[in-house]
Parts: C-alpha cells; sequence; structure tokens
C-alpha cells in the first residue's frame, strides 16, 4: 500500500550489495577461500584486475556449489 513508492539508482544498488554481503559472510564462515572476495562479487567485470578476474574464475568454478541470493 505504497502508490508513491520510489526506486532510485542507488537504493537498489544498496540493497543487492547488501544481500550478497549477506551471503558471502554466512557462507565464509564455513568456507574460508570465501574470505576477503567482497569486492570480487561486487566490481563490475569489466573492471577487475587480472589477478581479481583469476579468483573470480576460481571462486565460480562448478565445483565450489555457491549460494544465491536475491534482492
Amino acid at each position: 500500500h505504497c502508490p508513491q513508492i520510489i526506486f532510485d539508482r542507488y537504493h537498489v544498488v544498496a540493497k543487492a550489495n547488501e544481500a550478497v554481503d549477506h551471503v558471502r559472510r554466512a557462507e565464509s564462515k564455513t568456507r574460508p577461500e570465501l574470505k576477503r572476495s567482497r569486492y570480487v562479487w561486487l566490481k563490475n567485470e569489466a573492471n577487475l584486475t587480472v589477478k581479481q578476474r583469476e579468483k573470480l574464475a576460481w571462486l565460480t568454478r562448478p565445483s565450489m556449489q555457491l549460494k544465491t541470493t536475491r534482492a
């Protein structure tokens, strides 16, 4: 019942980042390889360094079986 609700880019991105970070933190408690990976998940893939691209490729391999989230 919010007829005047507004979506702005800042708050949409903030909520998405919050959801990703929540899942990453929860999962990193049992999976130490996810520690220190926050910016690899949140950064635009085109702006990743070579090292960050390698880490992202390693983290997204099928054998990792990572959880997913929705914002």
